[in-house]
C-alpha cells in the first residue's frame, strides 16, 4: 500500500529473486525472522549475485552466512507499528516487550537510512504518513472484549 501510494515498484519476493538472479541489484537489505527454513537453494543462489547484502534476521540462515553485514533483528513482540488486515483496515499495535540489548527495531534503521537518526515512535511515523496517505489516519481499533460476570 505504501509503495503504491508513493509510486514505487511493488513486486513479489519471487520477482525480486528473479531480478537478483539476473544481477539487477548492487545492494539489498533482506529481513527475515522466520523460524522455518525459508531460504531455498534458489534464493541463496540468486542473492549471492548481489554485491552488498545486509541481512536482518532473528535466526542464522544461508543468507546471513554470505551477507557482508548481519543486523540483529527484533521479533514481532518487540515492535510497534501497524498492519493492514484482510479487510483493508489499518490496525496499530504496540510492542509487548523491549528488544534485547544490541537489537534495534526496523523503524530505527529505516529512519536512519532516511537521514533521521533517533528514537522510533510508531505513532509519530503514522502521523507523518497521514500527510500523503490519509487512510493511515483512520485506524481500526478492535473493540474491547466483553467482561462477563460469573
Amino acid at each position: 500500500m505504501v509503495l503504491a501510494v508513493l509510486g514505487g515498484q511493488v513486486a513479489t519476493f519471487e520477482a525480486f529473486e528473479a531480478q537478483a538472479a539476473d544481477g539487477a541489484f548492487a545492494a539489498a537489505w533482506i529481513t527475515g525472522g522466520y523460524p522455518s527454513d525459508w531460504v531455498t537453494k534458489e534464493t541463496a543462489k540468486a542473492v549471492a549475485k548481489i554485491g552488498l547484502l545486509f541481512v536482518q534476521d532473528l535466526f542464522p540462515s544461508p543468507l546471513s552466512e554470505t551477507a557482508q553485514v548481519v543486523v540483529p533483528s527484533c521479533s514481532w513482540a518487540e515492535r510497534s507499528g501497524c498492519f493492514v488486515n484482510c479487510q483493508d483496515r489499518i490496525q496499530p499495535f504496540d510492542a509487548a516487550i523491549a528488544p534485547l540489548e544490541g537489537c534495534r527495531r526496523d523503524g530505527n534503521f529505516l529512519l536512519a537510512l532516511h537521514g533521521e537518526p533517533g528514537l522510533y515512535h510508531a505513532a509519530a511515523v503514522r502521523d507523518r504518513m497521514v500527510e500523503t496517505m490519509p487512510q493511515f489516519g483512520e485506524l481500526h481499533v478492535a473493540p474491547e472484549a466483553p467482561h462477563h460476570a460469573h
